[in-house]
């Protein structure tokens, strides 16, 4: 009975995808219609969409996965999904989602029929907790939603393509030539890159988008050759995929499948410009500390550096600002580095940030440990042999190290969660220059540059603050004090689940129940609305429902 039911709900939803109007997206770029949503998530909870994508996100999370805290029903609880779907589309694309990064978004079920985009995530997560009773998500569910929110995005970068078309007037049924959609694709970065979030309706609104993305961001002709590359590399692979002797036409869908490629690329790209800041700070450390003194910080500044003239005030802010020394504040580099300040909006759902170098470190540590917890002798063993950016390895770790993580498995009275504040301590002890220090929650609220602006003003310093900091860079300060360390232990998730969870067949036989409760009750109200259809539209309307 229960196969019969789940078939059924299989073929009412497999082109639910075809629902989604990417045009829904353009009437306020900022906001996606909570149905689009549902569809969204119903085409991938069907499995119709691509198993083969499906399987290849599970593959790609499952190391993670593993690795976590679960509930008693060995599944992850809503915190713990956000922590992992923030890593992997850091990791995959550079993308740091809206939304996913705040532990206690909830949602509320009664907004209007539109969502701010940065609130799908939490819509998303309510779909789930609604329909899924409270076990938690498993491996499947969590790709299904990382699988929703791809899709949220690429349909966002459809509607951005479908105006610049539109504004260009090229058409979307017929061919276009390879100038015209050149053309296309350069409006489609430019937008990308546009701070404004304004849609274009002609040729001249397109110009003037571009003069004005041309001003304000010095590296838009780096840029610019970067796409021409990556335009040449996409053209190249996809020579064997047609026919040599048939003239190949250039086609709407071929644009946006470049257009979603090049989404896709551009965080690898701008984390080059991140790498290069990172070096232009490990040239100025101190003495091995993972932090550049401000003096040192204010000296380059002074000399014709632009990128460190951030005031005290900003850099405290983003929690980049040692001052456990008053005589010698410095900035800590990957607190820094991977900042807001050097982040770009490339999208509504997402911003384009450096990569946190941290968190392939701890993918590795995870795909050897495979468990949330492991004692102190196992994970040196593993720390030792895990090189970094500017860590050697394999490596003998310092007395001061081997005697923290005894302390941190003290404070545990076991083995010590690989997914608490106290081992990110730990891991930027290690890692001074990749690993962020993790200050106490609420101790720091980073704003973007422009929130900053609005609340407390400039982010520049004065030139007379950098003169007064820079003449401390002569100064003798002798060797460094051990970097900061505090007690205070914030978990992403209490690990709940015991040995017999993970062999009991009756649990999975109810989460499968509750799998199949999630489509059939999500099926529901779009079989009424099918039905709603037949009553008021034409045949081929309803059809549509059924396909």
């Amino acid at each position: 009975m229960a196969i019969s039911v789940l078939a059924r709900c299989s073929l009412l939803l497999v082109s639910v995808a075809e629902f989604v109007d990417a045009a829904a997206f353009l009437t306020a770029r900022s906001q996606v219609a909570r149905d689009d949503v549902k569809q969204f998530l119903l085409s991938e909870l069907s499995g119709h969409n691509n198993a083969l994508r499906m399987s290849s996100i599970e593959e790609e999370l499952r190391p993670m996965y593993t690795a976590l805290p679960k509930m008693e029903t060995g599944r992850l609880e809503a915190s713990t999904v956000r922590y992992a779907l923030h890593r992997y589309f850091v990791q995959k694309h550079g993308w740091y989602v809206k939304g996913l990064d705040n532990t206690g978004s909830t949602f509320n079920s009664y907004m209007p029929t539109t969502v701010l985009k940065a609130r799908a995530p939490a819509y998303i997560q309510s779909l789930f907790e609604g329909h899924l009773h409270g076990i938690g998500l498993g491996l499947h569910e969590l790709a299904v939603f990382a699988a929703t929110l791809s899709d949220l995005i690429h349909a966002e970068a459809v509607g951005e393509l479908e105006w610049i078309y539109a504004a260009l007037g090229l058409p979307f049924d017929s061919p276009v030539t390879p100038d015209e959609a050149d053309l296309a694709i350069k409006y489609f970065l430019i937008a990308y890159l546009d701070f404004s979030s304004m849609v274009a309706n002609n040729r001249h609104e397109l110009e003037e988008m571009e003069q004005r993305v041309v001003g304000f961001y010095p590296d838009f002709p780096e840029t610019s050759l970067w796409l021409q590359d990556l335009r040449n590399t996409y053209d190249l692979q996809q020579l064997s995929r047609h026919n040599p002797f048939v003239e190949r036409v250039t086609s709407f869908d071929d644009s946006v499948a470049f257009a979603l490629e090049a989404g896709h690329s551009f965080g690898s790209f701008q984390n080059l410009e991140c790498h290069a800041l990172k070096s232009k700070l490990v040239d100025m450390e101190y003495m091995g500390t993972g932090r550049v003194l401000l003096s040192e910080f204010y000296s380059r500044a002074l000399a014709g550096d632009w990128q460190f003239m951030e005031s005290v005030e900003y850099l405290r802010n983003q929690g980049a600002l040692d001052e456990t020394d008053p005589n010698r504040p410095s900035v800590v580099i990957p607190n820094y580095v991977n900042s807001p300040t050097n982040c770009l909006t490339g999208s509504d759902f997402y911003a384009i940030c450096c990569v946190n170098e941290c968190e392939g470190l701890m993918g590795r540590l995870e795909r050897q440990l495979a468990a949330p917890s492991a004692t102190p002798t196992r994970i040196a063993e593993v720390v030792s042999s895990l090189h970094s950016d500017t860590v050697d390895a394999p490596r003998n770790l310092s007395a001061a190290l081997l005697t923290r993580l005894d302390e941190v498995a003290r404070f545990h009275s076991g083995p010590i969660p690989l997914h608490g504040r106290l081992f990110a301590q730990w891991m930027h002890h290690a890692y001074p220059r990749e690993c962020l220090f993790p200050h106490v929650a609420g101790t720091t609220s980073p704003l973007s540059q422009e929130e900053f602006v609005d609340q407390v003003g400039g982010l520049q310093v004065s030139e007379d603050e950098m003169k007064t900091h820079a003449l401390r860079v002569n100064l003798t300060f002798g060797a460094p004090e051990a970097l900061p360390w505090t007690s205070d232990e914030e978990l992403i998730a209490e690990h709940k689940q015991t040995r017999g969870a993970t062999r009991s067949l009756g649990l999975g036989f109810v989460q499968g129940l509750a799998a199949l409760a999630a489509l059939v009750s999500f099926a529901v109200p779009l079989l009424r609305t099918c039905m709603h259809a037949k009553a008021s539209s034409s045949e081929s309307k309803i059809e549509k429902c059924f396909v």
